[in-house]
């Protein structure tokens, strides 16, 4: 069984400040149970959500400035990526993606994508090269 912090190559532990790819270690993290062991690992309870899939709290005027088209835009469920640039909203009990790179809410056709393939997006390779660049 693999840890439960572990997803899609990242750890989301509520320890780390995102998800990151540094810290795994697969053999730890997909075999047994020796990922109790690792410093990151915290017991899954009720009370804890995985690191990814805590949904940001959104009010109103973010919401009118986001601009969601329901057909376009709302989920039945929370969508999940690796990708530190996804966000995920929960809004009238839906949930909204956005994007902080295009720095807008994703369609439905596009948030698939990000779940499959974020490791090989184009945008998010692009913003890690430009945060690179800065420092």
């Amino acid at each position: 069984m693999p840890c439960p912090w572990y997803d899609g190559g990242y750890c989301t532990s509520p320890k780390l400040d995102k998800p990151s790819n540094e810290v795994v270690v697969p053999e730890r993290c997909l075999g047994g149970t020796s990922y109790k062991t690792c410093s990151l690992y915290v017991e899954l309870t009720s009370t804890t959500k995985k690191g990814i899939e805590e949904f940001a709290s959104i009010d109103s005027d973010k919401i009118k400035e986001l601009k969601p088209y329901p057909l376009l835009h709302y989920l039945n469920y929370a969508p999940k990526s690796g990708c530190e640039y996804f966000i995920v909203y929960e809004h009238t009990g839906y949930y909204l993606a956005y994007c902080k790179v295009l720095k807008r809410l994703l369609a439905r056709h596009e948030i698939k994508n990000c779940e499959m393939f974020n490791n090989t997006c184009p945008l998010r390779r692009y913003a890690l090269t430009m945060l690179r660049k800065l420092k």
